[in-house]
Parts: C-alpha cells; structure tokens; sequence
C-alpha cells in the first residue's frame, strides 16, 4: 500500500540469500536500493542500487548509510 524505498537485508538467511531477494525484488522494482548487511566476506554480485554493510555495526552506521542513500528528510526514523 506503501512506497519503498529501501531494503536493509542480510546476505545469509535461512530460506534463500539476500542477493536472491534483491534479484527478485528487482524484477518488479528495478529501482529499489538495498543495504547488505554480513559478518561474512561477501563475494556475490550485490547488483545495482546496493551497498554492503559489515558486521558487528553500531545504529550510527546503519544510520549514516541510510542518510547517504536517501538523503536527510522530514519523516525519516533515524
């Protein structure tokens, strides 16, 4: 019902990879950007509109990037 504009994943989940969400996310969202989150070296092609994170991470960082990617706005939970 809503508009996304970003979703915060990680790579390794139990049901499939975060990688294999985004490709499917993609098909009907080309334009949708992805934060990676891994305490894992990655070494799958993240695709486009996508950044990866490592873990452990404090809620600055996550912050941060997703401050980067969006942009500061009214509204946003930071």
């Amino acid at each position: 019902a809503g508009r996304v504009d970003l979703v915060v994943t990680d790579v390794v989940m139990p049901i499939m990879k975060g990688t294999e969400l985004a490709t499917r996310l993609r098909e009907t969202y080309p334009e949708l950007r992805f934060i990676f989150v891994s305490g894992y070296v990655v070494h799958d092609n993240l695709g486009p509109n996508a950044v990866l994170l490592q873990k452990t991470l404090v809620r600055q960082d996550l912050v941060r990037k997703v401050t980067d990617i969006l942009g500061p706005g009214p509204g946003r939970i930071m």
